[in-house]
């Protein structure tokens, strides 16, 4: 009976809301009646969500529910308990249906989450499987050292060695040379170290008959061995030297540059003009073996240079036959970003991880402080 009696209000009510004949003492209780309805079904759903795993769409559906019979009753608590006395104390309910519902979600949000970060781990542990797994079956470019890596280094090789000035040189290769005893080498290089350090550890050896670079640098013997005849030099435009690396890299057989027109640098060599303009022709370096040391590669012989080391060193990395890197830190295959290599690793033949770098500096610079002091100074007072 109370249905039926339920039903003929519903039916009365929207005839008289289609007829705009609804008194508002009576349209106001039919509209709580509606919110009650809300809430009973709040909690049910509230309930059901309790006993089963509910999926997030499912809890901001009862949420948003819930938050919509709450905020009635915020605006109208009176006629909300006057008209449903039985109800007085149904918001706090709501409140706790409520709460308890975002630390459901929270929860589930968190487990979700939880899963992807799994995922996400595995689907990395998959790439690194892989990833040893294409080590093994492609050209094996790891040795154990530098004297590893050099075992075909013979007398009279063509030898480019990367840096600039004593920054970002090959030190263990160096190093190894000079115990290998290996003769008249040719070697190409931004400058020929110092005196006891780089490549004035094989000039110190006699081991090096021409030396083709930029810069002397600060190396006596260098000097002396020139001087005296002992040691065939030549010396070319650091950017002509820069680009001969990059057009053998190229596959850039020669060039034409601007760069020692008019000088000593052009003596025998094709001159053309183009638009006006005098230019030299120069060809690209034929190296045996080109030595560069990196900051960080990969098993398949992808490397990460930093700052100064930059300089040569890639250009030099992709013009040699035979490319030997030397690296800081080396890491397995698919370990560095790709948007982070600076050499590629199909120029790279052979790669070693290096030790006991010294990264020595060839004039320490320091700025003079207020009292005398130079920074250094300051520093260790």
């Amino acid at each position: 009976m109370k249905s039926i009696i339920f039903i003929m209000m519903c039916w009365l009510s929207v005839s008289c809301l289609q007829q705009n004949k609804v008194p508002p003492d009576v349209l106001q209780p039919l509209k709580m009646q509606h919110v009650l309805w809300d809430v009973i079904r709040a909690q049910a759903l509230s309930s059901e969500l309790a006993r089963k795993d509910s999926t997030l769409n499912e809890i901001a559906e009862s949420k948003a529910l819930t938050q919509k019979v709450f905020e009635i009753y915020k605006i109208s608590p009176q006629l909300f308990s006057q008209s449903y006395s039985w109800y007085t104390s149904h918001p706090i309910v709501m409140q706790v249906i409520f709460d308890s519902l975002s630390t459901q979600q929270e929860r589930i949000s968190q487990q979700e989450l939880d899963s992807k970060n799994k995922k996400i781990e595995s689907q990395k542990l998959d790439i690194l499987k892989k990833a040893k797994q294409l080590d093994v079956k492609q050209m094996n470019k790891l040795c154990n050292n530098a004297e590893a890596a050099l075992r075909d280094v013979r007398d009279g090789a063509i030898l480019m060695l990367g840096g600039f000035g004593l920054c970002g040189i090959p030190e263990n290769c160096i190093a190894a040379l000079a115990k290998m005893n290996v003769r008249n080498l040719t070697c190409i290089s931004n400058n020929a170290g110092v005196d006891d350090f780089g490549i004035g550890l094989l000039l110190q050896n006699r081991q090096v008959k021409k030396m083709i670079a930029s810069y002397v640098g600060e190396n006596a013997e260098f000097e002396r061995q020139l001087l005296s005849g002992e040691l065939e030099v030549d010396l070319i435009p650091q950017g002509t030297l820069a680009t001969r690396c990059m057009a053998a890299g190229y596959g850039l057989p020669a060039f034409f540059t601007p760069a020692g027109v008019g000088t000593e640098v052009a003596e025998g060599k094709e001159t053309r003009e183009f638009d006006g303009k005098m230019y030299l022709m120069e060809f690209a370096f034929s190296a045996d073996f080109a030595l560069v040391k990196a900051w960080k590669g990969d098993l398949a012989g992808n490397l990460i240079f930093r700052d100064t080391a930059r300089n040569f060193n890639p250009l030099m990395a992709m013009a040699g036959k035979i490319t030997i890197a030397e690296v800081e830190e080396l890491v397995g295959t698919g370990a560095l970003h790709p948007n982070e290599i600076h050499t590629p690793g199909i120029y790279v033949h052979r790669i070693f991880e290096g030790k006991n770098y010294e990264k020595r500096i060839e004039q320490r610079t320091v700025r003079k402080q207020p009292g005398g002091l130079c920074s250094e100074q300051a520093l260790t007072n």
